[in-house]
């Protein structure tokens, strides 16, 4: 056998022996055991893949080895290989040239495309919500503001961040259009792989609260074109905000300058 037939095999089984490291590991196979198992399948793990990006259990650029994957959920390479691909398809991994397929990354780009994307969807949710929103679910929609200002109180920004969509998602539902409801759950989950949140933005929280109420009042009074236009002016905020936030992270010192004079509008 020649030199380079050898370093094949060798770089072949060092691939087939690595291992996640251990917290992807516990938090894979966490996921897993809370799934309904009923057989293995693609689908199966497919979710358990999916809500683990989207929870940063996988980072970026975290590989996706189907042999570890497969021997980690106790099933056949099939299912997970078929998996992978529906990831990739997604876009939520990339085939990276002599490592496979591993968790994509968001650039900076792609977050501003999401803010441009939600600004015109969370508009239009909220005007067909002021046409189709029942009194329950107003209701709805006033019980979680509570809770995300009483988040505010508190600072609590993992709760924010979280409570938030679940007020565009209650105003979709409200929205009565199933496309757009499926749009909306398809943002958010790219929403829920951002690293940081713009209610960690002096003012944003406190600003946010406000713009919720005031939209829950253009609903509740069936002014489709006002709750449209609240609904966009607080995204564009948020927008504004994250381009400060990805501008931070790239320059330090302005970050430091940022945390005394910048504040959200």
């Amino acid at each position: 056998m020649d030199q380079l037939a050898t370093a094949d095999m060798t770089r072949g089984v060092a691939s087939s022996n690595t291992t996640f490291p251990p917290e992807v590991a516990e938090g894979l196979q966490r996921l897993w055991r809370h799934q309904d198992i009923d057989g293995a399948s693609s689908d199966l793990v497919y979710k358990v893949l999916h809500e683990a990006i989207v929870m940063s259990i996988l980072p970026a650029g975290q590989w996706l080895g189907e042999v570890q994957l497969a021997r980690l959920f106790d099933v056949s390479r099939t299912p997970v290989r078929e998996a992978i691909l529906r990831l990739e398809t997604e876009n939520l991994a990339v085939r990276v040239p002599r490592r496979g397929l591993v968790v994509s990354k968001i650039t900076p780009k792609e977050t501003i495309d999401v803010y441009v994307v939600r600004e015109a969807i969370d508009g239009l949710a909220a005007a067909l919500a002021a046409e189709h929103a029942s009194p329950a679910e107003i209701r709805n929609l006033e019980s979680i503001n509570e809770q995300f200002a009483q988040a505010a109180e508190v600072n609590d920004l993992a709760a924010l961040a979280e409570i938030n969509l679940r007020f565009h998602e209650a105003i979709v539902q409200a929205s009565q259009n199933e496309l757009l409801i499926s749009f909306v759950k398809h943002i958010h989950r790219l929403v829920r792989r951002f690293r940081s949140t713009t209610f960690a933005y002096p003012d944003r929280a406190g600003s946010a609260v406000e713009a919720h109420r005031r939209l829950v009042n253009a609903i509740a009074e069936r002014n489709a074109e006002l709750a449209r236009q609240i609904a966009m002016e607080d995204m564009a905020t948020a927008r504004q905000i994250r381009i400060t936030m990805l501008l931070d992270e790239r320059d330090p010192a302005r970050l430091a300058a940022s945390e005394t004079s910048l504040v959200a509008p």
